[in-house]
């Protein structure tokens, strides 16, 4: 017994010990990779519910979703209780984004956006209802990207490289709810459907500067079919890596835009 709580107390240490090391060098990264160039302000807020076509607030929402999903994985692992892993999970997911809004509060181009937090918010809560209801994640945000031609438009916003692009240029992003297929049996439910949102023509956030450049842009609804890998192929460790990251990331597969 004693040596489980010995165990028990270094896999919390280490887990808290690791997040912190995490998030310091996540906003660090950020720091130089997206404000690096933008001037900086005294802290205020700013309205940016309309611009790149609501995309960025997708990405929130994916991203507070996952942080929950790992964070309740890893809390697991260290021996927290099933009824309060969930709990603490969304809180992690939520708290772990929304400084993000201290570094744009900075930035003399934008500001806070409260609009960004409640997206947070939505990603974190979509994970707590689920488990909290089913048990489960039976509806998972998933995330793609294509490189495209308009961050070359504008690089010094939409990113100078694939891994800038990755995270500034929303007209290559994707964001995913991947569903199950009720008549399919059980042995089956790695075969699910897909519906997705997507933007693209954004030059220009705020939709009337991008307009005023010559640019329009276009949203889009997508419907199509999802694959995971089988659940009897994640017993071992590489499946278990493999069947997170089918979970995480859509596949590019062919699917209806509207």
């Amino acid at each position: 017994m004693k040596m489980m709580r010995n165990n028990t107390f270094s896999r919390r240490a280490f887990l808290g010990c690791g997040a912190l090391a995490l998030a310091a060098l996540i906003y660090y990264l950020l720091d130089r990779l997206w404000y690096a160039a933008v001037p900086r302000s005294r802290p205020r807020w700013f309205d940016d519910s309309r611009d790149w076509q609501q995309m960025d607030k997708a990405g929130h929402a994916f991203a507070a979703y996952q942080m929950s999903r790992i964070a309740h994985r890893l809390l697991l692992w260290a021996g927290v209780a099933p009824e309060k892993a969930y709990h603490y999970a969304a809180l992690l997911g939520f708290a772990a984004l929304s400084p993000i809004e201290l570094l744009d509060s900075l930035a003399i181009t934008h500001g806070a956006s409260a609009y960004d937090l409640m997206a947070n918010a939505a990603g974190a809560a979509l994970f707590i209802a689920q488990e909290q209801v089913a048990g489960k994640q039976p509806i998972r945000p998933k995330f793609w990207f294509v490189p495209g031609p308009y961050a070359a438009l504008r690089p010094e916003k939409l990113g100078h490289n694939f891994a800038e692009q990755l995270i500034k240029d929303y007209n290559g992003q994707s964001y995913w709810l991947s569903l199950p297929l009720p008549f399919l049996p059980a042995d089956y439910q790695w075969i699910r459907v897909v519906v997705g949102y997507s933007a693209t023509g954004m030059v220009y956030g705020n939709p009337d500067q991008n307009r005023r450049a010559g640019y329009q842009s276009r949203r889009h609804l997508l419907l199509g079919l999802d694959l995971e890998l089988p659940v009897r192929l994640q017993r071992h460790k590489a499946g278990k890596i493999t069947g997170f990251l089918s979970q995480t990331f859509r596949l590019p597969l062919p699917a209806v835009k509207w």
